[in-house]
């Protein structure tokens, strides 16, 4: 049984179905054949083997001289680069261009997207995958790679086109020939692809990230040497396999930003003094020193007691508690973190451990 979504609402909203994969393509198929709208994503589950993938994209306004499948191949290049560096027993002679792996793309006038998949390389989980995406992507910023260099939508800064954020656990990616709801661009293979214009069950089935086999060998970060790994992505492992904190950024520095922007006040400001990740279910613990210790249960700033402030990175909000002894068991109102920092595609274990409905 595996785990797919369908989008039925422009706000994001999605139903989540089992299905085997030849059932579900009799009914993919099927809808495609009586031209029905396609919006349905694969459910990577968490601690499930997969293939490598890359979610690419970045604005054409801002990014006008860049050559999006340049960037493509280049990233390839230090894919192929790096794999071989870490896993040379197992990666020596893999090959990896745009004619060997599935390329799909959705871009737009607008922007450019473009999903990678990379049938030669399976990784033990998709965390551990997003381990090296980061590591690599890292080398490259500091090596200073052009190719991964991009304006974001703002306009205002730098960031890599290359989507980190698209390795958390339960992750919802999108299928090939859905489009996202309310749109008009479905991924499709590129026309370089030796798979353009190809829709069957054997493409698809090889489009599917966790369709590998159990006798086909994976890659695991947590086999490497920590000579080789070198201490930061050791570091990064331990963040993804369980706890772990640290007096430096948080793998979200998005969340990071609003915290500290809730915890500077003129006459109170305050600091991280360091925070705890929770991979298992997606929480960080924020610990606040300095001046601020507002517990919205006593109103006021404590006097001596620190408070501490945790991020629900599935529900999407931020909520304080408090070491006052007189304030045990109290948690504040909910601040909303806002916009798209939430919503990562992850969906709670919960939900999955519930759904086994046949399509």
């Amino acid at each position: 049984m595996h785990v797919f979504a369908v989008e039925f609402e422009k706000s994001g909203k999605r139903l989540y179905v089992g299905a085997s994969y030849s059932t579900f393509w009799k009914t993919y198929q099927r809808m495609k054949l009586r031209s029905q709208p396609l919006h349905f994503y694969e459910v990577i589950r968490e601690g499930n083997s997969g293939k490598l993938y890359y979610d690419v994209e970045f604005s054409k306004d801002v990014n006008a001289e860049r050559d999006g499948e340049k960037m493509v191949d280049d990233l390839l290049l230090e894919t192929q680069r790096l794999l071989v560096h870490l896993f040379p027993s197992m990666m020596r002679g893999v090959d990896l261009n745009f004619r060997t792996i599935l390329e799909l793309d959705s871009s737009t006038g607008k922007k450019f997207s473009r999903h990678l998949i990379l049938p030669q390389v399976n990784f033990r989980s998709n965390e551990e995958a997003g381990v090296f995406v980061k590591e690599l992507c890292r080398r490259c910023m500091e090596s200073q790679k052009e190719f991964i260099r991009v304006v974001d939508t703002s306009g205002e800064s730098e960031t890599t086109f290359v989507d980190q954020a698209v390795y958390t656990k339960n992750r919802c990616f999108r299928l090939l020939g859905s489009s996202k709801y309310g749109r008009s661009t479905p991924l499709v293979f590129t026309e370089r692809s030796p798979y353009a214009h190809r829709l069957d069950e054997q493409v698809f089935l090889k489009s599917l990230v966790c369709n590998v086999s159990p006798l086909e060998p994976c890659l695991s970060i947590d086999d490497l040497p920590r000579s080789k790994a070198g201490s930061r992505m050791a570091t990064r492992t331990l963040a993804v396999n369980g706890q772990h904190g640290s007096r430096g950024p948080s793998p979200y520095p998005h969340v990071d930003a609003i915290i500290e922007k809730l915890i500077s006040l003129p006459n109170h400001k305050g600091y991280v003094r360091n925070w705890v990740f929770y991979g298992s279910n997606m929480t960080i613990m924020y610990n606040i020193a300095g001046r601020y210790r507002f517990c919205e249960n006593v109103q006021r700033h404590h006097r001596s007691n620190n408070v501490y402030l945790i991020a629900d990175l599935v529900e999407g909000e931020i909520r304080q508690y408090c070491y006052d002894p007189d304030c045990r068991g109290f948690r504040s109102s909910p601040w909303i973190i806002p916009g798209d920092t939430a919503d990562d595609g992850s969906i709670p274990d919960e939900l999955l451990n519930t759904v086994d409905v046949d399509i």
